[in-house]
């Protein structure tokens, strides 16, 4: 444990208190402005002028999801994370992701909870956005009454002249029956027209394959060492470090999972993870809440979820997505029932990671699931990180 400890990197702290409550570590990109309206679904970009972006939702007992449209704002930063200012609010989008494509920035997820498959562009740096009224516009596909689309911030990927993005269907049936799809459009078609993009079938999990694994969600379009585009996903389960990996067809229009080899031991894969490669290092890297043998214990003794288990997140890699390697700790607090460094989205610019993160911290009781702020970090020089492994 004082290995572990000894890691622990504390990046950047605000020198002011946010309303009489305990400093989070990190910038602060935003705060809840209500009790029981928590931060969600964090993405960040950086645009072609150097500005760093980044959205985020509301979920919560006084914010609208299922049935409803949610909430995202879009933030801006123009010195590097510091300081961040409104830019705009976008009411129907939710779980979403930015990206660039072609000069036009673009916010792709859900209408609001389980609901219809949307994507909107914006021309003018994030300020104005278009409206995804019908299929021509960016209602990709549209829910069925309760029946709709399911995702997260997870990474947008181009490969083989194509876009490729995951999301899950949820049929009528309460939370947990999640059936995994992939998405994908020529690079050269207009992305906000339905007809441009590929809807591979749909894969139920099976709760046959495994006695304790439950369900699968937020999946990660991913080009494999062998040039395959597969879709690697996280797995509630009681325990803590599985994920699977599913395959992709080259059209986009088939994906397959095989029970047998295709769940892959991967730190924290009970939890939000986003996967994205490095072609300086030649490695995929991701930021997970990977609970140390320490913290396993810990919540078995508090009776908490290792799902719920979001106080540790951890660096890792790998060379060819099924072998991990746990390098060092970014975030940590001791009080795993309050405190969560999760859902951390990242990009990479020039030597470092950026990330924004789905933050519970300070005088809340809602537990560390529900998130209080959104923060932003740095991790400096992460490739030279390689050298360092975590040791339970």
């Amino acid at each position: 444990m004082k290995q572990f400890l000894a890691l622990v990197i504390v990046l950047a702290i605000l020198d002011f208190s946010v309303h009489g409550q305990e400093k989070p570590p990190g910038y602060i990109i935003c705060t809840s402005p209500a009790e029981r309206l928590y931060t969600g679904s964090p993405s960040i970009l950086v645009l072609n002028n150097g500005d760093y972006l980044a959205s985020h939702d509301f979920f919560g007992p006084k914010a609208i999801e299922n049935g409803g449209l949610g909430t995202t704002r879009i933030f801006v930063s123009k010195d590097k994370g510091k300081h961040w200012m409104l830019r705009s609010t976008i009411q129907g989008q939710f779980w979403s992701t930015l990206f660039q494509h072609k000069g036009s920035i673009y916010i792709f997820g859900t209408r609001g909870g389980v609901n219809d498959c949307v994507i909107r562009r914006s021309n003018d740096m994030g300020q104005t956005w278009t409206e995804p009224k019908n299929s021509e516009t960016g209602l990709l596909l549209p829910k069925n009454g309760n029946m709709g689309y399911h995702c997260a911030p997870m990474p947008v990927t181009i490969h083989a002249g194509r876009i490729w993005r995951a999301f899950e269907y949820t049929p009528d049936k309460g939370w947990g029956q999640f059936q995994s799809l992939m998405l994908s459009a020529d690079t050269s078609a207009d992305l906000l027209d339905a007809k441009s993009w590929t809807s591979s079938n749909r894969l139920a999990f099976d709760t046959k394959w495994q006695k304790d694994y439950t369900c699968w969600l937020e999946g990660n379009a991913v080009v494999s060492p062998s040039n395959q585009l597969v879709n690697i996903l996280r797995v509630n389960f009681k325990g803590d470090d599985i994920a699977a990996l599913t395959t992709v067809s080259e059209d986009g229009t088939k994906i397959s999972f095989n029970p047998k080899t295709g769940f892959i031991d991967l730190p924290g894969g009970c939890k939000k993870f986003s996967i994205k490669y490095d072609n300086v290092s030649k490695r995929y890297w991701a930021l997970a809440n990977y609970a140390p043998i320490a913290e396993k214990e810990k919540a078995k003794s508090m009776n908490h979820a290792l799902e719920r288990a979001r106080n540790t997140l951890v660096l890792i890699s790998s060379e060819d997505l099924i072998h991990w390697k746990k390098h060092f700790t970014v975030l940590y607090s001791p009080d795993i029932k309050q405190h969560g460094f999760q859902y951390a989205d990242w990009t990479i610019e020039k030597n470092d990671i950026i990330a924004a993160v789905r933050t519970a911290y300070g005088e809340k009781t809602d537990g560390s699931h529900d998130a209080n702020h959104i923060t932003f970090h740095r991790i400096q020089d992460f490739r030279k990180k390689l050298k360092k492994e975590i040791a339970d």
